[in-house]
């Protein structure tokens, strides 16, 4: 989402990009895995960070826009990221470790002050990882627990 405004310029100029949002909502992610499938899973994430983060896919910017770049320093860029919950069960053979996290929360902008700095503040609500034991089918026994109320991160 853009925010633009066209306040104290001339008419014939263009109007301003002041700010940027972005903002991802996802609901629930609930999986039960193995550690293959788990371990197939974290390969896909890591490569696909790895193709947003590599230079050569990058948009070059033309000479054009090359101008007016002290424009995009004093943007105001927000990103926003919201999960509900996630709910993941590692399973294997005679025993099990369940994960619940909910919710998250993340948002990373620019802050305008004297000076711009970027900001990032991060919010999980309660983490609970739990250990299970297989009794016998379809009967699992807590052998571990631990649980987390809120983690804040302000950097």
């Amino acid at each position: 989402h853009a925010m633009l405004s066209h306040e104290g310029l001339p008419p014939e100029r263009e109007t301003l990009e002041y700010a940027w949002q972005m903002e991802i909502v996802l609901g629930k992610v609930s999986a039960r895995l193995t550690t293959i499938q788990m371990e197939k899973v974290l390969g896909f994430v890591k490569n696909f960070y790895l193709q947003i983060m590599e230079d050569e896919y990058t948009l070059i910017r033309s000479p054009v826009m090359d101008k007016t770049k002290w424009i995009e320093k004093f943007k105001y860029d927000v990103l926003r990221f919201s999960l509900d919950s996630i709910d993941v069960s590692l399973i294997e053979i005679g025993n099990a470790v369940h994960a619940q996290v909910a919710p998250i929360r993340l948002c990373m902008c620019n802050m305008h002050t004297h000076s711009c700095n970027e900001s990032l503040t991060l919010k999980v609500g309660a983490i609970q990882v739990r250990q299970l034991l297989r009794l016998y089918p379809g009967s699992w026994l807590e052998a571990g627990s631990i649980q987390i109320p809120e983690l804040r991160i302000n950097a």
